[in-house]
Formats: structure tokens, sequence, C-alpha cells
């Protein structure tokens, strides 16, 4: 189970993506989580999308938005459409999480992951009041916490 403190999960699912849907409401199952949303993500060929490009918001190439540099070997030195409408698909569900008024924290998860097999464990060990407590974390100030485990 995840932790009490979580009161809420919003999935971040393109409609068009059934499998990856399909895919995280077999991952919840599995590990016991029910209480999730899912949350419309923007398509890379939104306006929104395309406003954001057109906009000073958003580093264009050259140079690389990584290493800053004119000519560099990084991998992905631009940023797609896609990684863009993730990066919107965040903005619209924090502006939506702001309007509402939650006691306890929310977990915002994409539609694509993986729990390890310690992934719940894990998750308990960080998020917890009593690791809070020791931290000195206050949950009524804004937090943001990542946990990832990228396999490549």
């Amino acid at each position: 189970m995840l932790p009490e403190i979580i009161s809420k999960i919003y999935v971040i699912n393109l409609e068009h993506c059934k499998d990856r849907k399909e895919h995280i409401i077999d991952e919840f199952k599995n590990n016991n989580i029910e209480n999730y949303e899912f949350f419309t993500a923007v398509d890379k060929d939104s306006e929104q999308v395309k406003n954001m490009m057109n906009s000073n918001f958003i580093a264009h190439f050259p140079p690389c938005f990584k290493c800053k540099q004119n000519t560099c070997n990084c991998n992905n030195n631009y940023l797609m459409d896609s990684q863009i409408g993730n990066w919107c698909s965040f903005i619209n569900l924090m502006k939506k999480i702001q309007k509402e008024e939650h006691n306890e924290l929310i977990m915002i998860s994409e539609d694509d992951i993986k729990f390890t097999k310690n992934g719940l464990e894990n998750i308990n060990k960080v998020i917890s009041r009593e690791n809070f407590k020791q931290k000195n974390i206050d949950k009524e100030k804004p937090i943001l916490i990542r946990l990832a485990k990228a396999y490549r």
C-alpha cells in the first residue's frame, strides 16, 4: 500500500494511448492501489505545444539545452514536441491541483511506470510522517519529491 499521507494519485495519460492506460491500471491493481484518477495529457501536436514552441519559454538549439554548447554530442540536445507536451501536461495538472484543497500529499504518475520489487517499500520509507519529521519537512508547504529509476 502507498503511504497514508498520499491522498490522491493523478496519472498523466494521452487519450489515444489505451495500451498505456491498461498497463497502469494493471500495475496499480497488482500493487493494491485504488485511489487514482486519469489526467488527460497534452498531445505533441496541440496548440499549447505550438504556442510554447513559439515563445521565449522554450530554449531552441543551438545552444544545447543540456551543455549550453553550440555543437555537442549530447543525446537529445533539443527539446522535442513530445517532451514539451509532457511538460505542458505537468503544468496543467499543477494548475488543477493548485485550485483544489488537499490536506495530504498528491502523487503524480506517468502511465508507463513499473514498480520494482521493493518500489512501494521504498516509497513508504521516503514518504512518511516520521521521515518528514526527522528531516524537518513541512508538508503544509509546497514540496516536490521525485522518485524514479530508469532502466536503459
